[in-house]
């Protein structure tokens, strides 16, 4: 019976260390995610119709979740939104695209943000116009 009671308490010590060293670990971690988009540039000029190719990289020690969304300026619609799978990644390569389609000249903001397990967050934005 005390070999028993010895080891379910030191099973229970192992996992409340395990915990805790987590815990510890994530609270020490100050550094953002770094976001780059090589494409598109911003202020970049598309026609309704054109293929607007969002490219780039993401790194961090383990990212949590990424959002990618294209915003209309004027109304803040989403004119798109991916939240590719990054969960316990290192790095992450983006590489995606969205169809555009406006009946108006319309300002968009690109946007992505990535997440860390710590809470830090990592975001970069670039601007685009399309003409109708």
């Amino acid at each position: 019976m005390n070999k028993r009671i010895n080891f379910n308490l030191l099973a229970s010590i192992a996992i409340c260390t395990i915990i805790f060293s987590n815990c510890k670990k994530e609270e020490e971690d100050k550094s953002a995610p770094v976001v780059n988009i090589t494409l598109p540039v911003s202020t970049q000029m598309y026609n309704s119709g054109d293929t607007v190719k969002i490219k780039g990289t993401v790194t961090d020690n383990e990212m949590h979740e990424m959002l990618i969304e294209i915003r209309n300026d004027a109304n803040d619609s989403i004119l798109y939104s991916e939240t590719p799978s990054v969960h316990d990644l290192s790095s992450y390569v983006i590489n995606t695209f969205w169809k555009s389609k406006v009946s108006t000249h319309t300002n968009a903001t690109i946007k992505v943000s990535v997440e860390d397990h710590a809470g830090n967050n990592g975001t970069v934005i670039a601007k685009i116009h399309i003409m109708p």
